[in-house]
């Protein structure tokens, strides 16, 4: 994540750790799979990947490949340029 993105991310990720979610920040690197999301997340019982993005910006299409793969498996995909963006996975309980 470029610089604004990751202050996005980590503001998210504090929101979200507040209200009872367990997340992390996925790093990537040699050894990890290209296009994850920024943040993979369970929240309520259900698991999000969580990609941050700076406004008028959308996923690669790697992004969108592995985003594809979550939600065939069942698992539910966010592109968040703010907290206001996730704010309904800690609401709808």
């Amino acid at each position: 994540m470029s610089q604004p993105e990751a202050r996005i991310g980590t503001k998210i990720r504090k929101f979200l750790e507040e209200n009872g979610a367990f997340i992390f920040k996925v790093h990537g690197g040699p050894q990890m799979m290209a296009g994850l999301p920024d943040l993979v997340a369970c929240i309520n019982g259900r698991f999000v990947g969580i990609e941050v993005k700076q406004p008028g910006q959308g996923p690669s299409p790697r992004q969108k490949f592995v985003h594809s793969l979550i939600m065939r498996a069942g698992g539910e995909i966010i592109v968040a340029t703010s907290v206001d963006d996730v704010l309904h996975l800690v609401n709808d309980a």
